[in-house]
């Protein structure tokens, strides 16, 4: 009986200077470790270089992106940060900024001055969207692109202390200019789709004296 609880107590002493020995080797190496889980200084030097080391620029898509952005918008090549974009190893398109043509025919401006009113009521939670649509048949320009547009606006409700979506519809506004569309509707009918999104209003007075309001939009043109 003696020697087993010798051994039972050997046991014990035995398993407690194990733990002892364990629990000295972890404190030791979280010593050695940064505080708080940090990665090493060095680390992160060498993560950093490495993530921010330049890839290797395609010089044939580069040259498609430049003659594709030229052929639609040629003064677009005079600024500094599109050529900058254009030579971004990433690159697959650009923005192309746009104002709306035609936007005084056709009861149109009372259709913009919707988007006006929309933005004059609505604080934030809303969003103006684009969309274009080739129409062939258009008797002045066969290269016609429209442009329509609709809002979308979440709107709170006292009563019921809830959001509610608000959509309106505002419809056709206008067409891409002559001159892009030219070298645009080619792109759609040939499948690619052309991402377009709103910029700004902006009033004027015409020949006429008349207030106009115009808006710019922003294409997002792919070069495949």
């Amino acid at each position: 009986m003696t020697e087993l609880v010798i051994i039972v107590a050997l046991f014990f002493v035995g398993l407690f200077c194990y733990g002892f020995i364990q629990g000295r080797k972890e404190e030791r190496a979280r010593k050695e470790q940064p505080k708080d889980g940090h990665r090493r200084i060095q680390d992160i030097i060498r993560e950093d270089s490495a993530k921010d080391a330049p890839k290797n620029a395609d010089p044939e898509k580069q040259a498609r992106l430049k003659a594709l952005l030229e052929s639609i918008k040629p003064e677009a090549l005079e600024d500094e940060q599109i050529l900058k974009d254009l030579q971004h190893p990433d690159a697959k398109g650009f923005l192309l900024d746009c104002s709306v043509a035609g936007v005084t025919f056709e009861g149109r401006q009372t259709k913009i001055r919707k988007i006006q009113d929309f933005l004059d009521d609505v604080v934030d939670h809303y969003s103006i969207h684009i969309r274009l649509t080739r129409e062939p048949e258009n008797r002045h320009d066969p290269n016609a692109i429209k442009v329509l547009t609709w809002a979308e606006c979440e709107k709170y409700n006292e009563r019921t202390d809830t959001f509610r979506e608000v959509k309106k519809n505002i419809g056709h506004i206008g067409f891409v200019p002559k001159e892009q569309a030219a070298k645009l509707a080619p792109l759609m009918d040939s499948g690619r789709f052309l991402y377009a999104t709103f910029d700004s209003l902006s009033e004027f007075e015409n020949e006429k004296g008349k207030t106009v309001i115009a808006v710019k939009i922003k294409i997002d043109v792919p070069l495949d």
